[in-house]
């Protein structure tokens, strides 16, 4: 990642300036808007709703595969975690997956349960 000043990122947003000026400012193009939001959360900083929604959200996400192996990787974004009823911030969490046999799109989808609770 870039090397930027984030306390000076930090205190801009607390003072209200907005994801997409900052990731523009700082790296260039308000399409690094993930970055931005990453240092804010690095940091502790919470984001105020208007910032994260589900238009902003990515309906679907690539599953990256770590190195060699074929494990792959899912981010669960911090709007489905809030609209589940957790704090995305504060909330210790933890999920497991479920199998199903159902699928959609005549078979091409199919679909694996993500059950998330709080951590015991």
């Amino acid at each position: 990642m870039e090397s930027v000043d984030e306390k000076a990122l930090v205190d801009e947003y607390q003072s209200g300036a907005g994801v997409d000026g900052l990731a523009k400012k700082y790296f260039g193009k308000s399409s690094k808007r993930n970055l931005v939001i990453y240092i804010l959360g690095k940091h502790q900083v919470p984001l105020r709703s208007s910032e994260y929604t589900f238009t902003t959200a990515i309906e679907w996400r690539k599953l990256s595969r770590m190195g060699k192996m074929p494990t792959r990787i899912l981010s669960l974004p911090g709007s489905y975690i809030e609209t589940l009823g957790f704090d995305p911030y504060g909330d210790e969490l933890e999920a497991k997956w479920e199998p199903t046999s159902e699928t959609e799109d005549e078979g091409t989808i199919k679909i694996l349960k993500l059950l998330v609770r709080k951590k015991s």
